[in-house]
């Protein structure tokens, strides 16, 4: 009965003993404990025909709550686990199992009996998202199938990762590799190269009406583009792959095309897909809307969609692949000394996102953050640990400053004149706000003679409508004017260790005045502070700022 076992048992003569006297000396229970914990770690991943004694798989159906448990259904789960396990997950099963017997397991009601469901409370990653609700087991699987789950990494790569044949094939041998691994893969790829720029220049030439639907009807061929190509890179090397749309997979949005906000993931068909062993590839930046219009996600959407599958599937890690090896403590293009970061909080880099790191999105660390997903930046081009996005903990206070961002994409905009009375801000900035215009630094001088003059920043492509609204709204308001300037730029320090440090702030304008660089507006958060100096002079702020706190 046990010949095919005992030949293809990685260590035959410890399975032989543990099998004579487990099954033909012990109790079924102790048969049961025996089999799951010695005997299934030293199995060969290629052996589907291990057979065990019939009161050994009643002892084991009976370790779970459901005792309906029949022993088809084991074996069933025994022969996937045969099938499917990599050597990494076969040498952690014994401490699973262990864990599962000393834990106990949670049935859910509302499936029906005959396939318990567990509520995985271990396994790659969990200690990492305390807090986080675990569903039970990944698409409905049963006890023996949840336990022997392989690791779930959602992979995203940019559109210099795929920016030609050659880097497809790069990326596809990863994806191969990462399977043969242990893990099962969900890729969400971005256009190749340029191909979104290329689009857009092409619609410049074409028209310069664009309707938005149009627009995104364009724009989202790009990634389909990228997802068919790599499934038959991945065909190449024998993984089985399938390529899937935003809409396919079920991103709901809302409908303000070009920068539509993910609202639900349905995600069904990636399930299904992954359960039949499958690498769906997904492309990014796309979804549709509740009115079946495909929209796009706007700038750095891949990002957003690689997060919210991360957390629509309980993923362990969502790794987004870009064409640097992390974030670093400054542009290393400004700064050559600047470094890599290894580990950072969802709070840092969301300031960062938010003030001129160009590495992530700020949505999809927003998203990140709310569902805690841990977020790994690479390099698609070596491959090497990069840097880890996670929770705060209190080794990172440890730093005071973690980066100095910049960006040159703002612009800052003046209405003068302004009535010193209630509701006069409300009205512009609603006004703004209906554009779908974000505002970012806002200052208020002191009131003079019953007037005051409103400030704030906004991204240089929405200067020109800004502009226009608050030009509409100045005389409603009883401004005296608008005035914009578009040749500034942001300079910040971000970092947690400065909600327990005082000073910073004066330490980075004593840099800037030795540097004699100007400062127009002043905005500050808890682990932030942001300085709106003129363009030309940000790269030498960044530079002295970043000496100044001796980040090299």
């Amino acid at each position: 009965m046990f010949t095919r076992a005992l030949v293809l048992a990685g260590q035959p003569a410890l399975t032989a003993t543990a099998l004579a006297w487990a099954c033909n000396l012990a109790s079924p229970a102790v048969a049961a404990v025996v089999v799951l914990v010695v005997v299934l770690p030293t199995l060969d991943c290629e052996d589907t025909g291990v057979l065990l004694p019939p009161e050994t798989m009643k002892a084991i159906a009976t370790m779970t709550p459901a005792t309906t448990t029949t022993m088809i259904a084991f074996r069933i789960c025994l022969r996937r686990f045969c099938c499917l396990a990599s050597a990494a997950s076969r040498a952690s099963l014994a401490a699973r199992w262990r864990a599962l017997l000393s834990l106990g397991t949670a049935r859910d009601p509302t499936q029906s009996p005959g396939c318990p469901l567990i509520a995985h409370p271990f396994g790659p990653g969990a200690a990492g998202r305390a807090g986080r609700r675990r569903t039970p087991g990944r698409s409905g699987q049963c006890a023996v199938c949840s336990l022997i789950r392989m690791p779930l990494v959602v992979q995203k790569f940019g559109g210099t990762s795929v920016g030609d044949a050659d880097r497809i094939r790069a990326v596809a041998d990863h994806i191969a590799r990462t399977r043969r691994q242990g893990s099962d893969v969900v890729a969400v790829v971005s256009a190749m190269g340029k191909t979104t720029d290329d689009l857009i220049h092409l619609a410049d030439s074409v028209s310069a009406t664009q309707p938005p639907r149009e627009y995104d009807m364009l724009v989202s061929t790009g990634e389909r583009i990228s997802m068919s190509l790599l499934v038959m890179a991945l065909a190449d090397l024998g993984v089985d792959a399938a390529s899937f749309t935003g809409s396919q997979v079920g991103i709901i949005t809302d409908s303000d095309h070009t920068r539509a906000k993910i609202k639900e993931v349905k995600g069904d068909r990636l399930r299904q897909a992954l359960a039949a062993g499958k690498v769906p590839v997904v492309a990014g930046f796309q979804g549709v809307s509740e009115e079946r219009e495909i929209t796009t996600l706007g700038r750095g959407g891949s990002d957003a969609t690689a997060v919210a599958l991360a957390a629509v599937l309980n993923a362990d890690v969502c790794e987004i692949y870009t064409d640097v090896t992390g974030v670093f403590t400054a542009d290393p293009r400004i700064v050559p000394e600047a470094h890599r970061i290894n580990r950072i909080s969802f709070e840092e880099m969301l300031e960062m996102a938010a003030t001129g790191g160009r590495v992530l999105m700020l949505r999809a660390v927003e998203f990140a953050r709310n569902h805690n997903v841990p977020l790994h930046v690479r390099s698609s081009f070596t491959w090497e640990p990069g840097t880890w996005v996670v929770e705060e903990d209190a080794d990172m206070e440890d730093a005071v400053v973690t980066a100095v961002t910049h960006d040159t994409s703002e612009a800052k905009v003046t209405v003068s004149g302004v009535p010193d009375r209630p509701g006069v801000a409300a009205r512009l900035f609603r006004a703004l706000a209906d554009k779908s215009i974000n505002v970012d630094m806002i200052v208020q001088n002191t009131s003079a003679h019953g007037t005051t003059d409103i400030s704030f920043t906004v991204p240089t492509a929405d200067l020109p409508v800004a502009v226009q609204t608050s030009q509409t709204h100045a005389d409603e308001l009883g401004a005296s004017g608008v005035a914009a300037d578009a040749d500034v730029a942001r300079v910040s320090l971000v970092g947690v260790g400065m909600k327990s440090h005082p000073g910073i702030a004066a330490t980075m304008f004593e840099t800037l005045a030795d540097e004699l660089i100007n400062i127009n507006m002043i905005s500050t958060s808890t682990i932030r502070t942001s300085c709106i100096v003129a363009e030309d002079d940000v790269e030498r702020a960044v530079r002295s700022l970043h000496a100044a706190f001796a980040l090299g």
